[in-house]
């Protein structure tokens, strides 16, 4: 089906967000501060901020995550 057939709102968003599969990430992620996370994209290859760098979380807010390279020749 697409959006053009209306049958979008078929599930409620609250159903969609509680399914598990496995093979997919968690509808929500708890992050907290001082936690190591990873890169999965290239953000800003000039300063560093690569594909896999492991860094640091910083600063956490609703939709920016704010960390300090942890690990890698850009320390």
């Amino acid at each position: 089906w697409t959006l053009i057939d209306g049958n979008y709102h078929l599930y409620p968003q609250d159903f969609l967000n509680n399914l598990n599969p496995s093979g997919l990430p968690m509808h929500r992620v708890s992050l907290q501060k001082d936690c190591p996370i990873m890169l999965l994209r290239n953000f800003d290859p000039a300063n560093g901020h690569c594909n896999r760098t492991r860094d640091t979380l910083t600063q956490l807010s609703s939709h920016v995550i704010k960390a300090v390279i942890a690990i890698g020749p850009s320390q």
